[in-house]
């Protein structure tokens, strides 16, 4: 069985309208045709080298970020993002990125429900709010135990834990407008962590790809129905992490 590449995309519409992308976003059809149709469905939250060479021939790629995100002024195929770009047009691979639409309308749900366990009190667009009260070691561990985080790494202002924002991804800029005493995101800087202890404000860094990951198996089972062959083939998280 194959689809176009136009189908899919409405599917994936009303599954997560486009139109919900942040201004700055990139969402949406990256590579490919609409008119194209496909059999196979790879998800992963990036694209990388390894991911594409082991795709086949015509298939549709769907990610979390988008491999394209500014605007392009030259492809110089030995530089990111166009070295990848390169390998992925001459296999036919399409592209289409669910981003921040994603974030809005899966991401934070289920992260904060299948993951952590907590039920959402509130919901405030990027902001998942959740009612913790516990104590702020314990809560800190049993969130670094869900994400398969070594250590962690927090801010904290206070030994307890009421209430607790969720933004995967990277959310700081969002930190002064939260009505919450945790906040819980990633690619926490020093800076951040500066400012955040200035407004009382306890932070965990959740981190970026540990926090998103979970992007392909979400997407999986709500494309099951299309009939589709659909696998997943995350990229792999670039940081490395070597103990002394």
């Amino acid at each position: 069985m194959s689809m176009k590449i136009s189908e899919i995309y409405s599917y994936l519409n009303e599954l997560s309208p486009f139109e919900l992308q942040e201004k700055w976003d990139n969402s949406g059809l990256l590579l490919g045709d609409f008119s194209a149709e496909v059999s196979q469905i790879a998800l992963s939250i990036d694209v990388d080298e390894n991911l594409i060479n082991s795709l086949e021939e015509n298939t549709l790629l769907i990610t979390h970020h988008p491999i394209i995100f500014g605007g392009l002024k030259q492809l110089e195929f030995s530089k990111y993002p166009a070295n990848l770009l390169q390998k992925m047009i001459q296999k036919n691979i399409s592209n289409i990125a669910m981003h921040t639409n994603f974030d809005q309308t899966h991401l934070n749900d289920y992260v904060a429900q299948e993951v952590l366990g907590y039920k959402i009190a509130k919901k405030d667009g990027f902001v998942a709010y959740l009612d913790v009260n516990e104590d702020f070691d314990t809560f800190a561990t049993k969130v670094s135990a869900a994400f398969g985080l070594e250590i962690a790494r927090c801010v904290k202002c206070s030994s307890w834990v009421k209430r607790v924002a969720l933004t995967t991804g990277s959310g700081c800029s969002l930190m002064r407008s939260l009505d919450a005493d945790c906040f819980l995101t990633g690619d926490v800087k020093y800076h951040d962590a500066m400012e955040a202890k200035s407004i009382n404000l306890s932070l965990i860094d959740i981190g970026h790809y540990e926090s998103e990951h979970f992007f392909a198996q979400i997407l999986e089972k709500n494309l099951k129905n299309l009939g589709l062959k659909v696998i997943i083939a995350s990229s792999e998280n670039p940081f490395t992490y070597i103990h002394p």
